[in-house]
């Protein structure tokens, strides 16, 4: 006997456009009762994976060009979306760090390590030690001071603005509104580069090049941006107690 019993859609098995209309109203219909009954951040979750897998990755998973990504180095840090998972597999937005020690430009998957952030009351001690390891708050450090100097010159543009319109806030200016956008997005980065990082050790898997959100050029944050020898160390010690 099944601890929970399966109470799941009824699908047509058939192999025409009808069924599958069927079937999708089916499910829809079934997963929208079920997000409106969840609780709402874990809701919201749910919701931003879905638009990102039925608007971005199932319409180009056949024709994503793989070969026009950056060559991805061992130790590189990435910015990944792991998408909704199950119970405490990892899931959303996270950082990463590479770790094949030589993935093709050519290849469609790569194997990751995900990070994560101490939370605000957090310390050292509260991580799992038995899968995680602690990588200390400068993990990110060269990212910020490019980050910073990004951030100096819209601040730069902005009181240009200010100036030049006697100080009044253009809102109904778009490039204004943009610079403004871009100027809240650099400061939240700079807050989350600036926490302790975490690497997930107990996580590592195997992902598909099209989850990578940052960078897929060397125009991108994050290009060029590597683990201190100090931290592979830590990785590979901890990689060590784990499956050795």
């Amino acid at each position: 006997m099944p601890r929970f019993q399966y109470s799941g859609v009824f699908m047509d098995k058939k192999c025409t456009k009808d069924s599958v209309e069927k079937n999708a109203k089916g499910v829809m219909m079934q997963l929208y009762n079920t997000i409106v009954n969840m609780d709402v951040s874990l809701a919201n979750k749910v919701l931003y994976w879905l638009n990102d897998w039925s608007g971005y990755i199932l319409p180009n998973e056949k024709v994503f060009k793989y070969n026009e990504l950056i060559k991805y180095e061992q130790y590189c840090i990435v910015e990944i979306n792991l998408g909704f998972n199950v119970g405490s597999e990892a899931g959303g937005l996270h950082y990463g760090v590479i770790i094949d020690k030589d993935n093709s430009k050519s290849s469609r998957n790569v194997m990751i390590i995900p990070f994560k952030s101490l939370g605000v009351s957090e310390s050292e001690e509260d991580i799992d030690q038995k899968t995680e390891v602690y990588l200390g708050n400068n993990v990110f450090e060269k990212e910020i001071i490019k980050q910073k100097q990004i951030l100096s010159k819209i601040e730069f543009k902005l009181k240009k603005y200010n100036v030049k319109n006697n100080n009044i806030i253009m809102e109904k200016d778009e490039n204004y509104k943009k610079l403004l956008k871009k100027k809240t997005y650099i400061e939240a980065e700079i807050a989350k580069f600036s926490q302790g990082t975490i690497a997930q050790v107990g996580q590592m898997r195997l992902i598909s090049k099209m989850r990578i959100y940052y960078p897929t050029s060397t125009s991108e944050k994050l290009y060029g941006l590597k683990l201190s020898d100090e931290n592979i160390i830590r990785i590979k010690n901890k990689f060590n107690e784990l499956y050795f």
